[in-house]
């Protein structure tokens, strides 16, 4: 069965913040453009509840319709909505985060969505939780209705380089499912369990024997780029926030006799098992495809951006178990 990306697209932006909640009557209020008034009501809310911090972390806010919930608000006017510091948290502003510029989110005129983004200074054990809180501008007050993320929680991993350094293995493919209901997975890459790869302050060594080796066809090289939002196609109420590297050794073709080896993103973060172990995640989203999802590739190939490239919308997820 083949999904547009539109149809994805419009399934994530329907889940985010379309539940409006009661207001606030406590909340703060900061000054905002008067020049232009609103003329329907509008939905706000964090795009999602949870984040993690690299060496950044970013959050972001969504607009939406609220006499049509699933609908986007496109703003008339910058809009700046104020953020706090809720007392749950446990990191402490200014010693180990900082906000990179002004602490609010601006969603410029012609837009419907703004963005944050917060600066790691240290982590410290037992203080690595933050946990910020949207308010509504001052003006056009009762034109603005609080969605379903009042808040976003972020964890504090830390430096990038020291969470997923290591050597892992035991490879499964975790979104697997997804595809096989989605598509015939027949020409699609396999994992094999003696998958391995090591992360080191030098880059990415790789000892691979399934058809991940079409991929990472040898070692290579890390440049960190930032932080990356991937909402899971599988479960659309979960997002991940992750930390996207450039590679330099990668057959963007993913495949064993078409090869384009070129500089090519993927994504890592490192969450906790059932049994509160340390899995590697990661995410190959930059590939362009000749043995599968070749139809979605080059209907998606026009669109794609350095930061999104086609297959943004088509991660492979896989998973592995940390040796050492």
């Amino acid at each position: 069965m083949k999904k547009t990306v539109y149809a994805m697209a419009a399934i994530l932006l329907s889940l985010v913040g379309f539940t409006a909640c009661s207001e606030d009557d406590d909340e703060k209020e900061v000054f905002d453009d008067v020049t232009t008034e609103l003329t329907e009501d509008v939905i706000y809310s964090f795009s999602y509840d949870n984040a993690t911090m690299f060496e950044t972390a970013t959050v972001q806010i969504s607009l939406f319709r609220k006499e049509s919930p699933t609908q986007s608000f496109t703003t008339p006017k910058d809009i700046t909505f104020p953020i706090v510091v809720d007392e749950t948290s446990t990191a402490v502003e200014g010693t180990h985060f900082e906000f990179d510029g002004e602490k609010a989110l601006s969603v410029a005129k012609g837009t419907s969505k703004g963005t944050l983004k917060l600066k790691l200074l240290q982590k410290e054990e037992g203080k690595d939780v933050i946990v910020l809180k949207i308010q509504k501008p001052q003006n056009d007050t009762d034109r603005f209705f609080l969605g379903n993320n009042e808040s976003v929680t972020i964890k504090i991993a830390g430096e990038t380089i020291k969470v997923i350094k290591g050597t892992w293995s035991n490879c499964t493919w975790d979104n697997k499912a997804y595809y096989e209901m989605m598509y015939d997975i027949t020409n699609f890459p396999q994992v094999a369990t003696e998958d391995q790869i090591t992360i080191t302050d030098q880059g990415v060594e790789v000892n691979l024997k399934s058809d991940l080796k079409n991929y990472f066809v040898g070692n290579s090289s890390l440049q960190y780029v930032g932080e990356k939002v991937f909402r899971f196609l599988d479960d659309i109420t979960i997002s991940r926030n992750v930390a996207v590297f450039i590679l330099d050794n990668i057959n963007a073709n993913f495949s064993a006799t078409s090869s384009t080896i070129k500089d090519s993103r993927v994504g890592f973060t490192v969450v906790k098992d059932e049994n509160n172990e340390e899995v590697l995640e990661m995410f190959i989203y930059s590939y362009e495809p000749t043995e599968f999802l070749v139809e979605d590739y080059e209907g998606m190939k026009d669109f794609a951006t350095e930061d999104e490239p086609a297959m943004y919308y088509y991660p492979l997820r896989y998973h592995f178990k940390r040796v050492q």
